[in-house]
């Protein structure tokens, strides 16, 4: 099979450069079939993420509202401003998600259900905002709202008839409070009724009481007041039921269309991921099929150049082979084309000319050569007999100098081995004496190496007394802190003491004060006999509490007084360590005073014995350089016999091959 771009005819670099156009356009294709799959796989990734942020935001809405339902219900529970804090958190972060949710992509099959969501909860926070507002009124407590309105007024009312001793006025304004909390609790509106009937009888008392004019105007003004409380109180608590189920009505219809989104964020969700999977595949699948096809392509295409550019090459090459080997008479092929391989053959054609060239030239001169080495015979041996003549002459004198160098080496080191001998004896007295004073050096060391050590261990209990000194010190300031802290209980408890019997003073004034109640009283009366009881008691506590500070007190400055002791001992034992320590130090500096002149004693001898080592060296050294030169002489001596051998040998040698 052949194309017409791979004919002979076609230039080499126009068929690599085909090659390597095939390398980018497969690259290219590759990179496009790449660039495409990852636009796809991109845009199932956004759809992905997008889904995912529906579905966590919707998550998060659903939270949201059962946190405001959660809120709702510990309002209800404990009236309290800090619920309504957190209700309004919730609906805020719910509104703001809700938003989020609104503005993403994936959301648009939902957006009716999430306008519908964020409707509900709007609706749920206005309503919230009424029932709390409704409860704000009636009073979260019994000192806000209404409530302390209307306790207020009874205190009032408690008061001015207390200090006119009115007991069956007071008795039925018990019984309406009692009416109050009743409507409080069971929310009933007959309370109303009974709370006017007490009224009544309440008014007909007082007309029958023996107060002035002036004053039973200002208990009916102030029962007034009381009674328009309530009744506003019980008005309010009668719609306050209805508007909580109200809030339960717009919760109901804000359930589902949560739901309804969660339902459809898990959906898409579902979708997304499954549309990313396809699309992965997809990309996989077409981007190896680009890459199969590419490749089989662009290897089909550079099997047909290459085997254009081959063939020709290898029959080149199988020529050069023949003509290397000596085979002149080979044909070369394809010396007729043109372009690069015909230049080739033809540089091949004009190796195998000059090879034939190079034959007749090495024949021509091989006779030049016979010629040459008759004429090279005659002038070497006119040289060796000249050589001969002027190198024996310069061996003989050398071999006779190595004689004289010997023989004067011989003298030296004769001379050298009586120095090294007396140098020696010079050398173990001057070692036996450094020996000596190195021994009263460190004995003298060793001695002056316990004085420091005996200083220390003295320096060290000195500390160590010190310390246990101002340890003293700070145990006596704590134990005289707890002696004050002691006082300041018994204070304490005096206090108590004086409390305790306050409170039975007032107990007894409560029993009898509930003996004059009568049967009203009774309560009290139980009341005031116990807390008589618990004053009695804290009075016998406050008695043994006071027995065990006084002797917690005789205790701590008795050992107040024994520290004190224990401190001047220590501080006595620190002098007798002080002047112990100065003595050990002066006797220190003595003995280091011994020790640096023993030091420098064993330094002059130890330079004496250094010098008289070097003495000793020197003549080592001596002694080896005679030996090196009585050697040297030897090898020179040998050397120069040798070289008188080797001459001759070389003459020799000269003459045969000459």
């Amino acid at each position: 099979m052949s194309l017409p771009f791979f004919r002979s005819g076609v230039p080499l670099a126009a068929r690599v450069g085909v090659l390597a156009a095939i390398a980018v356009i497969a690259v290219a294709v590759l990179s496009l079939t790449h660039y495409a799959g990852d636009r796809g796989m991109s845009t199932a990734l956004d759809r992905l993420s997008d889904n995912r942020s529906l579905q966590s935001l919707a998550a998060s809405v659903a939270n949201e509202t059962l946190q405001m339902r959660r809120r709702e219900k510990d309002f209800l529970l404990r009236r309290d401003d800090a619920e309504v804090q957190r209700y309004d958190a919730s609906v805020s972060t719910a509104l703001a998600e809700l938003d989020a949710m609104a503005g993403l992509d994936a959301a648009a099959p939902v957006r009716a259900r999430i306008d519908a969501g964020r409707s509900a909860v709007a609706a749920h926070r206005d309503q919230f905002a009424k029932v709390v507002e409704a409860y704000r009124v009636m009073g979260f407590d019994e000192k806000s709202g209404l409530q302390g309105e209307l306790r207020t007024a009874v205190h009032a009312v408690e008061t001015r008839l207390k200090a006119a001793d009115l007991d069956a006025l007071t008795v039925k304004m018990l019984m309406m409070r009692r009416h109050e909390k009743d409507l409080m609790l069971r929310g009933d509106m007959k309370y109303v009724g009974e709370v006017d009937a007490r009224r009544t009888e309440f008014d007909t008392l007082l007309a029958a009481s023996p107060l002035g004019a002036a004053e039973r105007a200002e208990i009916s003004r102030l029962m007034d007041a009381y009674l328009g409380g309530f009744k506003a109180y019980a008005a309010i608590n009668a719609t306050s039921g209805a508007e909580v189920g109200v809030l339960s009505d717009v919760y109901a219809r804000l359930t589902p269309e949560v739901e309804a989104v969660e339902q459809a964020a898990e959906a898409g969700l579902a979708a997304a991921e499954a549309d990313l999977a396809a699309t992965r595949g997809t990309v996989s699948t077409v981007f190896v099929a680009s890459a199969v096809a590419t490749l089989v392509i662009a290897l089909g295409l550079a099997w047909f150049i290459g085997r254009g550019i081959t063939r020709p090459v290898v029959g080149l090459t199988g020529a050069m082979r023949a003509l290397a080997d000596g085979d002149t008479s080979v044909e070369i092929p394809d010396a007729s084309r043109h372009l690069e391989i015909g230049a080739m053959a033809g540089a091949v054609e004009v190796f195998r000319a000059n090879a034939i060239r190079n034959r007749e030239l090495e024949a021509q001169q091989a006779e030049n050569e016979k010629r040459a080495a008759a004429e090279k015979r005659a002038a070497m041996e006119q040289l060796a007999r000249e050589f001969d003549a002027s190198v024996g002459r310069i061996v003989g004198m050398i071999s006779q100098a190595s004689h004289d160098l010997s023989s004067a080496s011989r003298t030296m080191a004769s001379l050298s081995e009586d120095v090294d001998t007396r140098s020696a004896n010079v050398a173990a007295a001057s070692e036996q004496t450094a020996a000596n004073v190195h021994t009263v050096a460190a004995a003298t060391e060793e001695m002056n190496a316990s004085i420091e050590e005996i200083s220390g261990q003295i320096m060290r209990t000195s500390s160590s007394t010190q310390q246990a000194a101002d340890e003293i010190m700070r145990t006596t300031g704590q134990m005289e802190a707890l002696a004050s802290v002691a006082n300041r209980i018994g204070e304490v408890v005096s206090m108590i003491s004086g409390i305790a019997a306050q409170t039975n003073l007032l107990a007894l004034n409560a029993t009898i004060e509930s003996a004059r109640a009568g049967e009203a009283g009774k309560g009290f009366a139980v009341v005031a006999g116990e807390v008589k009881a618990l004053a009695g008691e804290t009075a016998k506590a406050t008695d043994g509490i006071s027995g065990l500070v006084a002797e917690i007190q005789t205790e701590t400055r008795n050992a107040v007084a024994a520290i004190d002791g224990i401190g001047r001992l220590i501080s006595d034992i620190n002098g007798t360590a002080t002047a112990i320590a100065a003595a050990m130090e002066q006797q220190g500096a003595a003995t280091r005073e011994v020790s640096r002149n023993v030091v420098e004693a064993a330094s002059g001898s130890r330079a004496v014995s250094d010098g008289i080592s070097g003495v000793n060296t020197a003549s080592r050294e001596n002694r080896r350089a005679v030996t090196t030169v009585t050697s040297a002489a030897e090898t020179l001596s040998d050397q120069s016999d040798e070289m008188r051998r080797e001459v001759e040998r070389f003459l020799a040698h000269i003459r045969n091959a000459a």
